[in-house]
């Protein structure tokens, strides 16, 4: 695995030790600056007015819902087809997640199901960038102008890519995105929030400051210490934004690196039967998270798990799957607590959406029957991913022969 993490992050991380400053309100007569600047950078990167940098991805969309004025009793389109985030963020601020079936050659969220999920209580949107592909977006926020609802896109597979020439993150009222290790760019735990929307911008701060109003100190008047609003410490911290300045300064060539592998993987796979490379929409530009191959079982005559087996047996690779599980089979909602009344403002009645098996057929078929997923990151040595797509071009090769 290559260096992602060196000096340029060691550097800044001293600079930031040297201030004595950790804390992004800064600490007695120190003034801190690298939350902000990062938050300034991110903005700039993404051309939104507003970021707002807090401690993980989770945190990320909870103060997107907040900020959009999302809480009790309102329903929010989701897909199951993610990590568990993406629906449980929902669950936070004691909203109602509706989840929506995902498109059979993408696997993100379908438009059309979306549509047919609208109920007069319904008030956002939160369409997943699975993979670093973006979903369908023009039909998803005509539905949304229709019923007046808010979009939210989760974006933490997703940095840099693009739908039509627009970035991800910057189509809806707002971009969440994630900083955990495996992203595009990393703090090692982390997330933002990005909008043109000064009160969606405003709420999500106080939501992720206790409703402490240090943030916007400069433009209000009054006492600076203030709170106006019930909220939760969801802060960055100095250090990590630290990295995340230096992380953003790379973000192009970490961008390349993943291009180059998906360039990899599908020189490999291209023609061979039962392997369909990652469907690519016209007018989708994704930089790849994971890449996902559709398995073709009638191609090779044998099921996804009997494949994935023998390419363990015969090369020693395994391939991994993700999601292991779809939110809406998860036991928080088939067993948990959503099931015993929760969220606490909402409790369960027959009214609300149903969740459990055969909800969403089509991601349902997808996980165990037709997603392959290698588990690509740009700091990984190219070799690795070489030798697993080499493992499953031979296989898939040697079982045609067989059948021939």
């Amino acid at each position: 695995m290559s260096r992602f993490v060196g000096e340029e992050e060691l550097e800044l991380l001293r600079q930031v030790i040297e201030s004595q400053v950790l804390h992004r309100g800064g600490w007695r007569s120190g003034a801190a600056q690298f939350v902000e600047r990062f938050e300034q950078d991110f903005a700039a990167y993404t051309g939104s007015r507003y970021a707002l940098a807090v401690n993980s991805g989770t945190s990320a969309l909870q103060a997107a819902l907040v900020g959009a004025g999302i809480g009790p009793g309102d329903e929010v389109i989701v897909t199951a087809g993610s990590f568990v985030a993406s629906s449980m963020c929902v669950l936070a601020v004691n909203a109602i997640p509706v989840f929506a079936d995902v498109d059979p050659l993408t696997f993100t969220i379908d438009p059309v199901d979306i549509a047919g999920k609208v109920t007069p209580r319904t008030r956002a949107i939160i369409p997943v960038h699975l993979f670093g592909q973006l979903c369908d977006m023009d039909p998803i926020m005509e539905v949304a102008r229709a019923h007046e609802l808010v979009v939210i896109e989760d974006c933490a597979q997703a940095y840099g890519c693009r739908y039509k020439g627009r970035l991800a993150g910057t189509i809806g009222q707002l971009g969440a995105f994630s900083l955990q290790q495996s992203k595009h760019i990393t703090t090692g735990e982390g997330g933002l929030v990005i909008t043109d929307d000064r009160a969606i911008y405003e709420r999500a701060s106080m939501y992720t400051n206790i409703g402490f109003t240090f943030i916007h100190d400069k433009e209000r008047k009054g006492a600076p210490y203030s709170h106006f609003a019930v909220g939760e410490n969801l802060r960055m911290g100095e250090l990590a934004a630290a990295v995340g300045v230096a992380q953003l300064r790379k973000i192009e060539e970490f961008n390349a690196a993943r291009r180059r592998l998906r360039a990899l993987i599908e020189d490999e796979i291209r023609g061979v039967p039962g392997l369909l490379p990652a469907h690519v929409p016209p007018g989708s530009d994704p930089v790849f998270f994971f890449y996902p191959i559709r398995y073709d079982a009638g191609a090779l005559g044998m099921s996804k798990s009997e494949f994935v087996a023998r390419v363990k047996a015969e090369h020693g690779v395994s391939i991994n799957a993700y999601p292991p599980v779809p939110n809406h089979l998860e036991p928080i909602y088939t067993t948990g607590i959503y099931k015993q009344g929760y969220p606490p403002g909402v409790r369960w009645h027959p009214d609300n959406p149903p969740i459990g098996p055969g909800l969403l057929p089509v991601l349902e078929r997808a996980l165990p029957e037709t997603l392959l997923v290698m588990l690509t990151h740009h700091g990984d040595d190219p070799e690795m991913h070489l030798r697993t797509a080499r493992a499953l071009r031979e296989t898939a090769l040697s079982l045609t022969t067989v059948r021939r």
